[in-house]
This record gives C-alpha cells, structure tokens and sequence, in this order.
C-alpha cells in the first residue's frame, strides 16, 4: 500500500471523527431567540469534578439560533433572557466527547437547572494507536507479509467500520495473494466512498480481468470520467491486459474510447488495430495500422510489425 493510500486513511478517519452536527461556535446574536426566560446550570466529568472553560452552545429548535457561553471555575454557566421553547443544547471541552441533549423551556422564569456529565473523549489516543497500526500494516505488506498485513488493517476495519478506505488496503493485500475475488469485494465497497477514485477502479478492472469477467472490467472502466484523463496511460494499460487475456472485443471498446480521447496518441491505434485483427474487422485494422505508421516515430518498435501485418492483409 502507498503512503499516499495511508495518507489518505488517515484523513479519512479524521474526518469521520470531526465530522459534527453544524453548530457555529461565534455566531452573533439574534432576536429571534430573545425571551423571557433564563437556563443555567453546571458541567462536570464523570468523578462530578467541574469542567472550567466549557462551551455550552443553546440553539433555539426553529431558528437554530442561539448563544454561546462558557463555564466558570466551577464549571457553572447562565444564561438569560431566552425565548421559552424547545432548545438543543450542546456542550464540548477540550478531552472530553461532545454532550448534545434536548431541553424545553418555559415561556417565562427559570427552566430545572442543568448537570451536564461529560465523557473523556479517547478519540486522541484511539487515533494514535490506529496510526500505529496502519503503519504497522504497511511494512508488513512491503515485506511481502500480505496475510499479516492484512491482519493489521483489518483491526484498523474492526475499530471504525466507517472508514471504507481501509478496505482498500485490504483489497491490496488479496490481489498480489491472487485472491482476486476477495479483493473485487473490498474494491467495492471502498467505491461507495471514493465512486471516482481513478487508482480504485483500475484495480477493480484489473482484478475482474484476472477473473476472466470483461464485462464488469468495462462496467469499472465506463465510471472513469474522461476529464480525469491526464494521458492514455491507464486506459492503454488496461487495454494490453485485455489483449493479453485473449479479450479482444473488450480491448476494442476501451482503445475506441482511447483513440476519441486521445487521437494525436500512436500506440492506442497500433493495440486496436491488433485487437482488430483479432476479431476479423481487416478494414479496420489497416486504417488504425496505416495510421499508427503515419504519426508514430519512425523509431517506434511497433512499425516494422504494423508493416508487416499491413503486408499480410493486402
């Protein structure tokens, strides 16, 4: 696996754990929730120690709006003048895994006084270790050791199912085992996360080729924009394996793509008009042949055979 897949992983796993409910932390005031009525009470952990510095968050249910405040030495807070109805309240510190609950509030006074209890938050430490872990999952794969490899990203897997990169490191781990059908069942689900990921679906195409399936290569294959297309590379490379394997109408169909995308390009012309001979189609091989030998570098190795083959047509 690449560091850049592991960069990857990680930010992914960030990300799920930052990801939050959309609660402005500096949003100004607002009359909408201006009222009558007053909240107040207290943050402590879980010995019921207080919580200084803590950021209780009111936001009125129908407006989503509200004020922030932040809790004193004894982790007390207070809050006044606040229209009576339904408030979320939500309230984080630093170490501690954010608290949001419901409250209703009355139209007038004074709503029951608050205790909020807070959790310590290990998401720190647990990222930590998962780092670890990756890393760990890593070397073992560079050193060949796919099934121990495996067997550390999986814990990574176990540890937070909602990061479906990971599965992309294990599909890795199955494809150079030959596993090929394990490996398309990692591949897709790490699709429902990255749908575009142009490195993702060439792995795919490449494992259903290994499982004599074209047609799910090609269905990997159409999901690639052409936009995301720098150069003929990946294209041509998956075509050459489908030549190799004997698929030829299936080489056809991505080298046209090719050749649309990329017409200044010789070597696409030379592999279809290959896959052409193959399948029959003489006329068309001879126009991509004789085209190839047209903008190809009179250098290219490939030009003396297209000649030849030329020859072998007429």
């Amino acid at each position: 696996m690449t560091r850049k897949s592991t960069r990857f992983i990680l930010a992914a796993l960030l990300v799920a754990v930052c990801a939050g409910v959309g609660f402005a932390q500096n949003r100004p005031a607002d009359p909408a929730w201006k009222g009558k009525s007053r909240v107040q009470g207290k943050v402590v952990d879980e010995q019921g120690k207080p919580v200084e510095g803590a950021i209780v968050m009111l936001r009125l249910a129908e407006e989503m709006t509200g004020p922030n405040i932040k809790t004193n030495k004894k982790g007390e807070f207070s809050v006044k003048d606040i229209k009576g109805g339904a408030w979320t309240v939500r309230v984080q510190a630093e170490g501690f895994a954010i608290n949001q609950f419901d409250i209703s509030v009355p139209e007038k006074g004074k709503a029951d006084d608050l205790e909020v209890k807070m959790a310590v938050d290990h998401t720190a430490e647990q990222m930590k270790e998962l780092q670890g872990i990756l890393a760990k999952g890593d070397d073992l794969f560079k050193a060949g050791k796919y099934a121990e490899a495996r067997a550390e990203y999986e814990k990574v897997l176990a540890a937070r199912p909602d990061v479906l990169a990971i599965h992309r490191s294990i599909a890795y781990t199955y494809g150079r085992e030959g596993n090929h059908a394990k490996a398309l069942e990692h591949l897709d689900i790490a699709l429902q996360e990255e749908p575009n990921n142009l490195e993702v679906l060439q792995l795919a195409a490449a494992s259903a080729l290994e499982l004599a399936q074209p047609d799910r290569a090609l269905a990997y294959i159409a999901k690639i924009d052409d936009s995301a297309l720098m150069d003929p590379d990946l294209l041509v490379n998956v075509s050459i394996t489908m030549l190799q394997k004997n698929f030829n109408p299936a080489a056809v169909t991505v080298l046209d793509r090719v050749v649309a995308r990329f017409p200044t390009a010789p070597l696409p012309y030379y592999l279809r008009g290959m896959a052409r001979v193959r399948t029959k189609n003489e006329a068309g091989a001879k126009e991509d042949l004789q085209k190839f030998i047209e903008i190809a570098p009179p250098d290219s190795p490939q030009v003396e055979q297209a000649k030849k083959i030329l020859d072998s047509l007429k």
